[in-house]
């Protein structure tokens, strides 16, 4: 059992809104230009219902209000477009300065530490823990507002607009969110254990790639190419192993996120 200690959920959350203090104003443009984007995504399907209807009941009369409809459709996916191109550029602005500063700061903070701690601990390996850790902030800042967010926006904007039109259908709504819900936290949580063993191979095959070059002279003089790269595949092998595994049971999840959808 390993003696490194969990993070709580409040304490991640705390220790990372900390470290993405230098972000949070553009961070909270993404959010209004985010919102602004879905709140413009509901006033397209609306006008083409109504020019839907004015097709069904046309007549020569109202050919001038079936053209402002167009014209208004026409506006209405122009600006929902210029939202988008305005959101996404200032989201890309946020990820491009997001690699460009944490890696500095982790260098920093690498320099700093004792010579005592390079010459005992797996500088290495720390670097490429590093790396990754910064990756996946960049992918995680890049998911809340490329995908989770909009989808929550979507989510409440969609039962407000249904419980105004029809409170029915927004009871059948509030029914099958949360399944959808509770199969996504399933899906991460049984998902969670596989990738997290996976990435740790990653690591360790990487070790053990750098190790084999680094100590390529050892390595030539006792004749044991062999041996290296069949405990390199060895790794690999388990990496492919757990990673089929993982992929394939994110597609049955995937099938009853579906089903409920």
């Amino acid at each position: 059992m390993s003696d490194k200690p969990k993070l709580k959920l409040n304490d991640f959350t705390a220790k990372f809104w900390n470290l993405m203090k230098p972000f949070h104003g553009m961070m909270g443009r993404v959010f209004i230009l985010t919102f602004i984007f879905e709140i413009l995504g509901l006033v397209s399907p609306y006008i083409v219902k109504l020019i839907i209807d004015a097709l069904t009941n046309f007549s020569v009369a109202e050919l001038s209000e079936l053209i402002s409809l167009l014209l208004i459709f026409f506006i209405a996916e122009q600006a929902n477009s210029f939202s988008y191109y305005v959101r996404d550029r200032q989201l890309f602005r946020l990820l491009i300065d997001i690699e460009y500063h944490l890696p500095i700061q982790a260098q920093g903070k690498l320099m700093n530490l004792s010579l005592g701690y390079h010459e005992t601990e797996n500088t290495g390996n720390k670097i490429i823990k590093t790396e990754r850790g910064l990756n996946k902030i960049v992918d995680l800042i890049g998911n809340v507002f490329w995908e989770v967010l909009p989808t929550l926006l979507q989510l409440v904007l969609t039962l407000a607009v249904l419980i105004f039109v029809d409170y029915r259908l927004a009871l059948s709504f509030i029914f099958f969110v949360p399944l959808f819900i509770i199969i996504t936290y399933r899906s991460n949580t049984v998902l969670y254990p596989l990738r997290k063993q996976r990435h740790k191979e990653y690591e360790e095959a990487s070790g053990k790639m750098g190790q084999s070059i680094m100590n390529i002279n050892a390595v030539q003089s006792f004749v044991q190419e062999r041996r290296e790269i069949k405990e390199f595949g060895k790794i690999k092998m388990g990496i492919r192993i757990k990673e089929l595994k993982e992929w394939f049971r994110l597609l049955k999840f995937g099938l009853g996120r579906n089903l409920i959808i």
